[in-house]
């Protein structure tokens, strides 16, 4: 069915989107699921890019050949948030990461723009409490980020090491799939990791990067700002955001 219904729908475009690097971007035509098996569909292409740029071009040609694009990491939610049957997906993780069992965990990779941890600027107080910006990847999961906090705590110390305020209890997910939706982490003392985002950095309609927040490397910006900052995606795709991170 699907062998059938892809080619036939998608019209013939000589810019295929590529990365960065110029080679052609990863990408599949099989049918999609989600991880409780809920969801299901048949995208016209499900694309594997590693680059802001490759995220860039797939807009672009989803819009000259009429589809719609939407995001998929670890695949947890149960709503259909996922591209619908015939348009254009695209995932943040390996499918072979995603779908082993027991899962696999990527070491941190700084060269991937969607799974990267960055300081920015400097500690400071606020509310009685030290914190610091930090910039993480929307691809960045809980596990990459447990195990940076443990590496710099024993290499660095709890003066020098930093977490989360809060977070949810699964490793297998994203920093831009929890705040996607921006109702995990509410609690008595807290909101929602989303109310930690400060400033979003994401490819738009019009596959431009655009960047909504405040200025996190300005520091008069830093003074108006009440809480911390995660780049990932608004309305199309998280990509790498400011929070702030308290000290461990």
């Amino acid at each position: 069915m699907f062998r059938s219904l892809c080619p036939s729908s998608v019209k013939k475009i000589n810019n295929f989107p590529k990365e960065a690097n110029g080679k052609k971007i990863k990408y599949e035509t099989t049918v999609f699921n989600n991880w409780g098996k809920t969801v299901e569909n048949y995208p016209s292409f499900l694309f594997y890019p590693r680059s802001i740029e490759g995220i860039s071009h797939i807009i672009t040609y989803a819009k000259q050949i009429g589809k719609t694009v939407r995001v998929a990491a670890y695949r947890h939610s149960w709503s259909n948030l996922f591209s619908d049957t015939n348009q254009v997906l695209i995932s943040l993780i390996d499918k072979k990461e995603v779908e082993s069992f027991p899962a696999t965990h990527k070491l941190l990779n700084h060269s991937n723009p969607f799974q990267s941890i960055e300081l920015v600027g400097h500690e400071f107080k606020e509310d009685g409490k030290i914190k610091h910006l930090c910039k993480i990847g929307s691809a960045t999961t809980n596990e990459q980020f447990r195990q940076w906090v443990i590496n710099s705590f024993n290499s660095k110390g709890s003066d020098t090491s930093w977490t989360v305020p809060l977070n949810v209890v699964m490793v297998e997910s994203t920093f831009g799939g929890t705040n996607a939706v921006a109702c995990h982490g509410a609690g008595i003392q807290h909101k929602t990791l989303s109310d930690l985002v400060t400033e979003i950095e994401f490819v738009n309609f019009y596959g431009k990067l655009q960047k909504v927040g405040y200025n996190i490397t300005d520091p008069e910006d830093k003074q108006k700002r009440r809480q911390g900052t995660y780049k990932n995606s608004i309305s199309l795709f998280w990509n790498a955001g400011s929070c702030d991170i308290h000290h461990c």
